[in-house]
């Protein structure tokens, strides 16, 4: 591993912000902690900076000589550039600092801004450029003194919308091409599923899951964990016949995407509502007196509509997933009193998925 954190805790007076954060990454990885404002995300990565010493715990990387010849290097969430020194001087502040040779400095400095296509804003000043270029002079700055670790705090808090997939997508290709251990923190869900490597999952000062992102959203550690992620069906034990749910809980949860949805002539499920967002139709379906929801790219569907209902995959109270053994259509006659079951083949181990995903990447 390259870099271990170990039980760090951090006390502001009675206020326990971290709570025994443990986690630990592989050189080049990039690892986003995501989690909801006040939560200890900055703090954690100010910690690791050596901004602000933790009250317990330990930071150790893979080498003794790193911390000395290559220490962490924070961009904040507001990019902190010098408001007097344009672009060029900005970026190559630190090379100054250092004391390299002006030769070095120019080289240097000119072949990154390159890279970020910021060459002709070299002269600008901050207060010109955009929030976009703003964040790129920041990266730039820290990149080109070549560090092993790179931390990033709320990269995407001060973007449009529209731009936030973009540069999650810039950051990403960028910490490739250079390789550099990356740490960042965040509260953008979708930016960091689309670009981490790994995930954890920080609330209330703790993480409570941590591994690659497919299985964190999938086959979350906790419930707290699945909820923070996205919304959650509660499906309670008085459906557990209609989808075959062999369990002695009260309730389990599902995603709103393993909500299948079929129009058919009758059933017990209808649509009460359907909402267009974009990018997928959400739609409420009641069967058996609970409303569930339902995520589909299927716009077809209309409210009133009797529909079929296949369950995909559900979770445990305590967050385990699972996979029902075999989906289940569920469809009534006219007058709502007979039911004619059929079962629809059987869905892939959840592993084999994975080496699918795996090989085509």
């Amino acid at each position: 591993m390259f870099l271990y954190i170990d039980e760090i805790k951090k006390t502001y007076g009675h206020n326990e912000v971290l709570k025994g954060i443990s986690f630990s990454f592989e050189r080049g990885e990039f690892v986003s902690i995501i989690g909801p404002s006040g939560t200890g995300k900055t703090t954690l990565l100010k910690i690791i900076a050596g901004i602000e010493a933790p009250s317990g715990g330990s930071i150790r990387f893979s080498s003794d000589q790193h911390a000395q010849s290559s220490p962490p290097l924070l961009v904040f969430q507001d990019y902190m550039l010098f408001p007097f020194l344009n672009v060029f001087e900005n970026v190559a502040f630190g090379l100054r600092a250092r004391k390299l040779k002006q030769t070095e400095i120019n080289e240097r400095t000119s072949s990154i801004l390159s890279f970020f296509q910021l060459e002709e804003k070299a002269s600008e000043y901050p207060a010109r450029l955009s929030g976009g270029q703003q964040q790129r002079v920041a990266l730039a700055r820290a990149l080109v003194l070549q560090p092993e670790l790179l931390l990033l705090d709320e990269p995407y808090a001060n973007l449009d919308r529209n731009l936030k997939l973009d540069t999650a997508r810039f950051i990403r290709e960028t910490q490739r091409e250079f390789g550099i251990s990356t740490l960042c923190v965040t509260h953008d869900i979708e930016e960091a599923l689309a670009s981490s490597d790994t995930i954890g999952i920080m609330l209330d000062g703790s993480i409570v899951d941590y591994g690659p992102p497919e299985q964190v959203y999938t086959r979350p550690s906790t419930l707290e964990s699945a909820r923070f992620l996205g919304e959650l069906n509660t499906l309670p034990s008085s459906l557990f016949s209609i989808f075959d749910i062999e369990e002695s809980c009260p309730a389990v949860y599902s995603r709103t995407e393993a909500l299948e949805i079929a129009a058919v002539d009758c059933s017990t499920a209808r649509i009460v509502d359907k909402k267009f967002l974009g990018t997928a139709y959400q739609y409420k379906i009641m069967i058996a007196g609970t409303e569930l929801t339902s995520r589909s790219m299927n716009g077809e569907l209309r409210r009133s509509d009797y529909v079929q209902v296949n369950l995909k995959s559900y979770l445990r109270p305590d967050g385990t997933a699972l996979k029902p053994i075999r989906d289940r259509e569920v469809e009534n006659s006219a007058d709502g009193e007979r039911e004619d079951e059929t079962w629809r083949q059987v869905l892939k181990d959840a592993g084999m998925q994975e080496n699918a995903l795996s090989s085509g990447g």
